[in-house]
This record gives C-alpha cells, structure tokens and sequence, in this order.
C-alpha cells in the first residue's frame, strides 16, 4: 500500500524533532529526538520489520513556505536518507531519497487571509485541499498519515478521501499524542495535549479558552494564572499515564476511531515537565504508528476499501482519458 505523509515542518522544528533537547527545567539533555517518519522510513527499509514489503512510501507533503527547516546542522530528518521502492521486474531493490519524494504545498496561501473575510479564507482553503488533493492522486495514495500537521482537515479532503458516511472508511489517520477515545474521559484531543497532560498532573486542571473545534473536559470552570495570565480552566481529576494514538481523521478534531493506542505511566513528579513528557510521547508515538500500520495490513475490511479506493481512482482516470479523446 501507498503511504503519503502530511506534516508541518515549523511544527516539527518546535516540538525539537532532529535534535538533542536541554530541559531548561532540569538542566538534562534528552537524546536526539526521532521523529514519526524517519522511524516510519527505517521500519519500511528494513527486512526484519513486519511493515517491510508491505508499505511503500511515495510521498511526503509539508504545509510550509519552503524546505529550510530540513537543512543546516540538525536537521529534522536525513532528506538524503533512502526510501525503499521495493523490487523493481528485473529484481532490483529500488529505492528514492525523502528529497526526492517531498513537496511543498503551503498552507499560508489561505491560513494568513485576514481573519474578518471568512469567505475568501474557506475558498483559499478549498483551493489549497485540491491541490493536495491532487498531489496524493498523482502519488496514488492508499493511506495519508497526518502528523503535528496543525491545519484542520477540511471538507475537501475529507471528501477525497472518504468512501463513504463513516469515519472508519477514511484514508486519512493522524497520530496524536494523548488519548483520543470517546469514550474515555482521560482522552486530550486538540492541539494542546502536552500542555494539557502537565497541568491535569500537577495542578487537577486543563486550560479550555483556547480549545475550538474540540469536545472540553466536564468540571468545574475556574480561573487559574498559567505562566503569568489569567486563564479559564476546567477542574479535572490528576492523571498519571500519557498516551499516544493513531486514529482515522473525522469532521470533528480528534474524535475519530481509535486504531492503536500506546500508553505509559508519566515521570516522576519532580522529573515531569514539557520536554520530558514530550520526550516520552515522542517514542509512544513511534511505537502507535507502527502498530496501527501493522493492524491495517492485517484488516480485510481496510484493504477492501483501499482496492475501492483504487477503483475508483482507476475508473475516474480512464473517464477523463477518454474526454480528452
């Protein structure tokens, strides 16, 4: 199956991906921090991995401006790193490095619109998806991994990507680092997790004046000062375990079904800040999304709406052949 990654370099570059991480907290260094994709690259070269031969990947789209972000001394990933193709008819390992295979679509073309003229944004937006959009039907796209890709997935790709109603009959996943279960009341969703996860285990709260699109936690609204502001917050009980899931991508953020989830108990309370819980989800992720790939391989149901999928695709493009014609 085809994997297409959609990502956000900027994104990337915040969280510390490709490089050795000071916890100005702690004064400790963590190790060189791995990414999804450079994991995911690794497991898919590697003969031994249970991904091998399974998966190929043909493509990674970033949101940004340009590629910088992949260049000078420490890099997010390696963009020279081999990308296996798999065996070629004459029976050749065949291979193409991540630059050779990543693309710019930015995403600031709508996302910088003036905030007041909705209109022109939503149709910049659907503009943007359609080239997306475009690009995965030229990649051939089976599956579309979304990770720290920090725009909402709109109407136009999920329309692409949708073969039916269901939220389950999506192409597009994305990998998330908390717990994303509705029907847990632990789960995190929005673009916040790590900050959330910090102040339910230290303090028995999570911030809500900056959650759009997302379910908020039931209790008690309060007021509480977060690095010197005034904040409004919901009293949570203090949870002690983070998580990392991957699930399929529906019209409300992070509510999608759960694929895989990978969970572990937090650091020690003297030892848990944002870099060492980032640190942690970092490697939960990592671990998510190869188990979820591995459960995807395994789902008949899955593969039976990627081949609808490709169907479909197949039958759309022989019909515009023949229009041409």
């Amino acid at each position: 199956m085809s994997i297409v990654y959609l990502t956000s370099l900027r994104e990337l570059h915040k969280e510390g991906v490709g490089r050795v991480v000071c916890d100005l907290e702690t004064g400790c260094f963590h190790p060189r921090r791995t990414g999804s994709l450079e994991e995911l690259v690794y497991q898919l070269n590697s003969p031994e991995s249970p991904l091998h031969g399974r998966y190929k990947l043909t493509g990674v789209i970033v949101d940004d401006d340009d590629t910088r972000l992949l260049g000078g001394d420490q890099p997010l990933w390696n963009s020279q790193m081999p990308v296996s193709q798999g065996i070629s008819g004459q029976g050749v390992e065949e291979s193409v490095t991540l630059d050779q295979i990543t693309c710019c679509i930015p995403s600031s073309r709508w996302a910088g619109t003036c905030p007041e003229n909705r209109a022109e944004k939503r149709v910049r937006k659907s503009h943007y998806e359609a080239q997306i959009a475009q690009q995965l039907d030229k990649l051939g796209a089976d599956i579309v991994i979304s990770d720290s890709y920090v725009r909402i997935i709109g109407d136009e790709l999920l329309g692409y990507g949708s073969t039916g109603s269901e939220a389950s009959e999506c192409m597009f996943i994305n990998i998330h680092p908390a717990v994303t279960d509705t029907g847990r009341p632990d789960r995190l969703p929005g673009a916040t997790p790590t900050r959330d996860a910090l102040t339910r285990a230290h303090h028995g709260y999570v911030i809500v004046d900056d959650k759009h699109h997302v379910d908020l936690p039931e209790g008690e609204e309060i007021q509480v000062v977060y690095k010197g502001r005034n904040r409004t917050a919901r009293r949570v009980a203090p949870v002690l375990h983070t998580a990392a899931s991957v699930h399929y991508v529906s019209p409300r953020v992070d509510n999608g079904e759960v694929i895989h989830c990978v969970s572990a108990s937090l650091p020690q309370k003297e030892f848990l800040t944002e870099e060492s819980l980032r640190h942690l989800n970092y490697q939960l992720k990592r671990e998510a999304l190869k188990e979820a790939l591995i459960k995807l391989a395994d789902d008949s149901s899955f593969l039976d709406l990627v081949g609808h999928k490709r169907r479909s695709r197949h039958q759309s493009t022989g019909n515009s052949l023949l229009a041409q014609g």
